[in-house]
């Protein structure tokens, strides 16, 4: 089964879930409302017109990551854009992962909406900041790092592209506001190497990784600029998830 997943910034650094519990079964979104600035106000109040009932419950964690369960009634979503009739809500909930040792935060199979009322209250839980935890947006040195790790023959076994889309490239005479490339060992392929060094920015990249130690195997993955990944790769494990996320650390920590 694919999964997906949005990586965020914590920008107080880390966390553990033992010491955040006592903080998260006190929060609700209507008891930041007081406290909060005008702006952050209209977006908390915002939250309440798709999502209710909110509470983040601890779980058993990785080695790198704690882990909790996000969960809430979530308003459906309007399927067309007239009427009048009042969507209702239903369950909801989720997996959200905050960093020991990195400042990663990670929500799985949600999407941006119901990712930030989650952030909103895992950060006022961990840094009594409902903005703390932030979007990001990898440059392209974080794709040519993650390129050149790709290729890393530490493992034994190194890993290969098969997708790239690039923005913004110049060529001779020519400016390319979108290049797709796609073929199988794409990193091989001179073009490849030719447009993306000529790009200004990745907007996604797909590839496998090398060997990861977890399970003594590779995974299929794509990244997105917006911090987006998609495993393709049946049976993840969560090891396999956090040996990916410390590769990308390592590179975001590099710019």
């Amino acid at each position: 089964m694919i999964r997906n997943c949005i990586t965020y910034r914590f920008e107080k650094g880390t966390a553990r879930s033992s010491d955040l519990a006592p903080k998260l079964r006190a929060i609700s979104l209507s008891g930041l409302l007081p406290s909060a600035s005008a702006p952050e106000r209209r977006r908390l109040e915002d939250f309440a017109t798709y999502s209710r009932k909110e509470r983040i419950t601890p779980r058993t964690g990785t080695r790198g990551f704690s882990l909790f369960e996000f969960a809430c009634e979530a308003r459906v979503r309007r399927l067309t854009a007239s009427g009048e009739v009042e969507m209702p809500f239903v369950p909801a909930r989720f997996q959200v992962w905050l960093g020991k040792k990195i400042p990663w935060v990670v929500v799985f199979d949600a999407g941006r909406k119901l990712s930030a009322v989650a952030n909103a209250m895992l950060g006022a839980a961990a840094a009594d900041d409902t903005t703390s935890i932030k979007p990001v947006k990898l440059p392209k040195q974080v794709f040519e790092g993650l390129k050149d790790w790709t290729q890393s023959a530490s493992s034994g076994q190194p890993g290969s592209i098969s997708r790239v889309t690039l923005e913004n490239v110049s060529s001779g005479k020519a400016n390319f506001q979108q290049v797709v490339l796609r073929a199988a060992g794409l990193e091989t392929s001179p073009i490849f190497r030719d447009f993306f060094g000529a790009a200004l920015n990745v907007s996604n990249m797909t590839f496998v990784t090398p060997k990861l130690r977890a399970a003594s195997r590779s995974i299929n993955c794509k990244i997105s600029y917006w911090g987006g990944i998609t495993l393709y790769t049946a049976d993840v494990l969560d090891a396999e998830i956090e040996e990916l996320l410390g590769a990308l650390d390592e590179q975001f920590a590099e710019l």
